[in-house]
């Protein structure tokens, strides 16, 4: 970007004040709740508070944080494992649609290669046995064709998997500087006491 966009976005930027009515701020407040993946809040309304602290409380547990620094990190693995959790609940969402939609397709274009599924409205647990791997193929190819959200999804797995792992790492480093700091406090004290 040039000096001169720079300088125009931020005449711009100036500019804009945000919205104004309580409407306005409440909608702006919501947008990053489209599909809650990137949400700044955590919980979306319908999301159990209780499996979250427990989530929460098991991690802390388990990785023992010990100060703000510590307890920020796996607050930050908390919420990625969340919303990998809230993933899996939207790929199996997608899966259905996607199966549902394919079903549809079918109505439509009797006669043709289309996914063989029966004429029932719901599958039965022994034709998805059956055919679940001709369904999952079908209902795939009607989500590429439909804006490919399962690959998406798949891009966004990756990319809370590479947050925990971050934070994992730094969580693990941090810990190590603060008992290394704590090993050489000790070995003060003992230095101190033969001194004496």
């Amino acid at each position: 970007m040039s000096q001169r966009q720079d300088d125009a976005n931020r005449r711009n930027a100036k500019k804009s004040s945000g919205p104004r009515t309580a409407a306005g701020k409440a909608r702006v407040a919501q947008n990053a709740l489209r599909h809650g993946l990137q949400a700044q809040r955590i919980l979306l309304a319908w999301e159990s508070e209780d499996e979250f602290t427990a989530l929460r409380a098991a991690l802390m547990e388990e990785l023992v944080p010990v100060g703000a620094l510590e307890e920020l990190y796996v607050d930050g693995i908390v919420a990625a494992l969340w919303r990998l959790a809230r993933l899996t609940q939207i790929e199996t969402g997608t899966l259905y649609r996607a199966i549902a939609n394919t079903r549809a397709m079918r109505e439509l274009t009797p006669g043709e290669d289309a996914l063989p599924i029966s004429d029932a409205c719901a599958l039965t647990a022994g034709e998805l046995y059956r055919r679940h791997e001709t369904i999952m193929a079908g209902a795939f190819a009607y989500d590429l064709s439909d804006g490919a959200s399962l690959l998406h999804i798949d891009q966004l797995r990756r990319s809370y998997e590479r947050t925990i792992d971050k934070y994992l790492d730094r969580l693990d480093a941090q810990q190590a500087l603060r008992r290394e700091a704590e090993t050489m406090d000790v070995a003060e004290g003992a230095d101190d006491d033969v001194d004496a």
